[in-house]
């Protein structure tokens, strides 16, 4: 019983071991696919005004604290516009339906 055990065990860390040596490759070959696809993409965009792309670099841009700021304070924005906007539309159609519940009734309403 004990054996069983150790070589369960055994046969559970050489599996696991092999998971994250996937893993791994899969990172190192979504990097390289990351890295291509910029200019397979130049290439098609630019291949109808006849120019070619040589070279195409890519560089790590490090951020200022105060860009982090302005960045996430520019989402946040949007995520209250996009807020704003489903309450109104949630809002008109709360209007229309109570509209269309009164009509039924044969009551007369008016929006003015």
């Amino acid at each position: 019983m004990m054996v069983t055990s150790l070589a369960f065990f055994i046969l559970y860390v050489a599996v696991l071991i092999l998971i994250v040596y996937t893993l791994k490759v899969l990172r190192k070959c979504e990097r390289v696919l990351l890295h291509s696809q910029p200019s397979i993409v130049l290439e098609a965009q630019t291949k109808s005004w006849s120019i070619s792309v040589i070279r195409l670099e890519s560089k790590e841009i490090t951020l200022t604290e105060n860009m982090f700021r302005l960045i996430a304070k520019q989402a946040e924005a949007e995520r209250y516009r996009r807020a704003r906007a489903m309450y109104a539309e949630t809002d008109f159609r709360s209007a229309e339906a109570l509209i269309e519940a009164v009509k039924s009734n044969g009551a007369q309403i008016s929006l003015t």
